[in-house]
């Protein structure tokens, strides 16, 4: 009778993990949107739009996301965790689709007056 010896996993292969940056870093090749374009249609300043690339310091909140996700053409769910239904093709075979800077300046909009109300208290 022969007896197998099980497979170790040391002989398995490991595969990264696809981490938020590098979601941030593919969605942003793939609808050809420069880091400075990205920061002046998201009204935030290079420096975090680099900060975020490079997975250093705190990671954007779900607004910046939503706003990435229009701006990319991608879900904003695989921008957060990597699931969610489509790949990272932006619309229209690399350009932004009518309207997305509207849906973004509205965004953004929102999201300072929301930021302005929690530090004035109102």
């Amino acid at each position: 009778m022969c007896h197998t010896q099980p497979m170790t996993t040391q002989a398995q292969e490991r595969i990264p993990a696809v981490t938020l940056k590098w979601r941030l870093q593919m969605s942003l090749d793939e609808a050809g949107i420069s880091v400075e374009e990205a920061a002046a249609r998201m009204d935030v300043s290079r420096s975090t739009i680099s900060r975020w690339l490079n997975g250093r310091g705190t990671a954007p909140k779900r607004p910046f996301l939503a706003q990435w996700a229009l701006m990319t053409g991608v879900p904003v769910e695989w921008l957060e965790n990597g699931e969610g239904t489509g790949t990272p093709t932006p619309p229209d075979g690399g350009e932004p689709s009518p309207g997305v800077d509207t849906a973004i300046a509205k965004l953004a909009a929102g999201k300072r007056s929301a930021t302005r109300g929690a530090t004035t208290g109102r």
